[in-house]
């Protein structure tokens, strides 16, 4: 995945992530609506959830449902460099002692 995402999509794909870390389900626009980081109407999210879904980064469970993250997100561009220094150190499996 060469494209790069422009900063709304980005800040949707990181609710996104962290709503479904915190909840193992699928996450709805509405639900993303009403956070106080992310100002955008349901629909505004809706078409942005649509377009990460066509580029691989989210899935769909149900046509009802949420989007989930996509298997596959760990292969594409960084979400931001905040998440990638949040967990670098945190890995029991770093360098052989």
């Amino acid at each position: 995945m060469t494209q790069l995402l422009d900063v709304r999509k980005m800040r949707i794909l990181e609710a996104i992530v962290d709503d479904y870390i915190l909840t193992a389900s699928p996450v709805g626009s509405r639900t993303l609506s009403k956070r106080s980081d992310i100002e955008l109407s349901p629909a505004t999210i809706r078409n942005e959830m649509s377009d990460l879904t066509e580029l691989g980064f989210l899935e769909q469970p149900h046509t009802s449902a949420g989007r989930v993250p996509s298997p596959s997100i760990s292969s594409g561009p960084p979400i931001s460099s905040s998440s990638e220094s949040r967990g670098a150190n945190s890995s029991g499996s770093g360098s052989p002692s």
